[in-house]
C-alpha cells in the first residue's frame, strides 16, 4: 500500500513540475490592419435609403467633431473634447425637436 501511495505521489509531483515549467501559450497575432475597427462604416451597404441617409448624416457629424478635436492629443484630452462635441450635438438636436 505504501509503494502504491509513493508511486502515486511521485506521478502527481512529476506532472505538477512538468506543468509548472511549461511556458504559457503565445498571445494571438493581431489581425491585419492593426486590429482596429474602421471608424466609419460603408453607408453604401445600408439596406434602404432612409438608413443610408442617417448613416451619411452620422458620418458628417462625426467628421465635424473629429475636425474640431484634431489638435487635441490622444487620450483623455481628446476623449473629453469628443464628449463635449457630442453633448453639444445632442443639445442642438433637442432644440430642433422642440421647435
Amino acid at each position: 500500500m505504501n509503494i502504491l501511495r509513493s508511486a502515486l505521489m511521485a506521478v502527481a509531483l512529476g506532472s505538477t513540475l512538468a506543468l509548472a515549467q511549461t511556458p504559457p501559450p503565445a498571445p494571438p497575432a493581431p489581425p491585419e490592419g492593426g486590429g482596429k475597427r474602421p471608424m466609419m462604416m460603408d453607408c453604401s451597404k445600408a439596406p434602404d435609403a432612409d438608413k443610408k441617409a442617417r448613416c451619411e448624416e452620422r458620418q458628417k457629424v462625426m467628421k465635424e467633431m473629429m475636425e474640431k478635436c484634431k489638435d487635441k492629443a490622444e487620450g483623455d484630452e481628446r476623449r473629453k473634447c469628443m464628449r463635449e462635441q457630442m453633448q453639444e450635438r445632442r443639445q442642438e438636436k433637442a432644440a430642433e425637436k422642440a421647435k
